[in-house]
């Protein structure tokens, strides 16, 4: 018998407006029903292309400020891209989807660890938009030569990222919500076991270490 969830030829059924086709729409405006419609039929549709864009979006971000540099060696910058992506994508988002299971022991939440990735991935989504934008302003930059405009630009870019990168977090505290099953209060303490799971072992090897560094 086919198994629905990793069967990528079955349609999954409609839920409250919610498809398949356009659930990457509804999940800006629905997205409890959109999570839970991902959870329920797709959690493992689209996933590794997610994760992917998601580690391309992450290493735009981060390093757009010095794209003279990679334009000046792009070669490296090929050799190094699959690696980079595939790191800051698929394997940093699995981390935290553990992590986040293994925390949310803490409040009987119920979630697999693909259905947390599933969350992860989706939730990338307004991260993914950002930095498209932000590309296609510094590629625009290489033609239009008005400095003042492309500074406007990057401006208004840098406002709308904020607000992206808020909304962001909160599909990921809904995501959460509705693969663990439990409040959004309670969702927002998986969120931050995550973070302390993350950083108190750095800053305790900072204090414990620092000493000697």
């Amino acid at each position: 018998m086919t198994d629905p969830i990793l069967d990528h030829a079955y349609e999954p059924p409609e839920e409250d407006g919610v498809r398949l086709d356009n659930v990457a729409f509804a999940i800006w405006f629905r997205p409890r029903t959109s999570f839970r419609f991902i959870l329920r039929h797709c959690p493992g549709r689209y996933i590794l292309l997610l994760l992917l864009l998601a580690g391309l979006a992450q290493l735009v971000d981060e390093h757009m400020a010095m794209y003279q540099w990679w334009y000046d060696n792009y070669l490296l910058l090929l050799a190094l891209l699959p690696l980079a992506v595939i790191i800051s994508g698929p394997v940093i988002h699995y981390i935290f989807a553990w992590i986040l299971q293994r925390t949310g022991r803490w409040i009987n939440g119920p979630a697999k660890v693909m259905d947390l990735l599933a969350v992860l991935a989706w939730s990338s989504l307004p991260s993914i938009v950002s930095s498209t934008l932000l590309f296609a302003i510094i590629l625009l930059s290489r033609v239009v030569d008005n400095g003042l405009y492309i500074g406007w630009m990057l401006d208004i870019h840098q406002y709308l990222s904020l607000l992206l990168t808020l909304w962001g977090l909160i599909l990921i505290i809904i995501g959460i919500s509705e693969a663990q099953r439990c409040s959004l209060l309670l969702a927002l303490g998986n969120v931050i076991g995550l973070v302390f799971a993350l950083f108190l072992p750095l800053a305790l090897l900072h204090f414990g270490f620092g000493s000697f560094l």
